[in-house]
């Protein structure tokens, strides 16, 4: 990924600004760590956003938008933009987490956490 990038992502996560939200990019004011890098794509010009109840980005609501993968040097495309190169396991969880999405919405990890695996695997997102 995008190092730049990656970087204004993980201190965005960290902020503060961004209440968390599942299943869609940013529904309502609250995002999934998909949406919250769409938000960084819409202040650098990268993509269009839509709506106030329910945001599109690029027209989509729920995949992060080709343009905004290939800005940030993403790995994958859609929903499996931010595959991981190296899968999570956990005790708690039957299977590991895949991508960035599995953990926002399937392992509820917060944006501290998602931020810290970003942090840790961004040489190869």
């Amino acid at each position: 990924m995008n190092r730049e990038v990656g970087t204004k992502w993980v201190e965005a996560l960290r902020s503060g600004k961004f209440a968390q939200g599942k299943s869609r990019l940013n529904s309502e004011g609250n995002l999934c760590c998909l949406g919250v890098l769409c938000e960084l794509a819409v202040e650098a010009g990268v993509v269009e956003k839509i709506g106030s109840s329910t945001v599109r980005y690029g027209g989509l609501v729920c995949t992060l938008p080709p343009e905004v993968a290939t800005w940030a040097e993403l790995h994958g495309i859609g929903n499996d933009a931010g595959t991981l190169p190296r899968p999570l396991s956990s005790a708690d969880q039957t299977e590991e987490a895949k991508s960035l999405v599995c953990l926002n919405d399937g392992w509820d990890y917060n944006f501290e956490q998602i931020a810290q695996v970003i942090e840790d695997q961004m040489d190869d997102l």
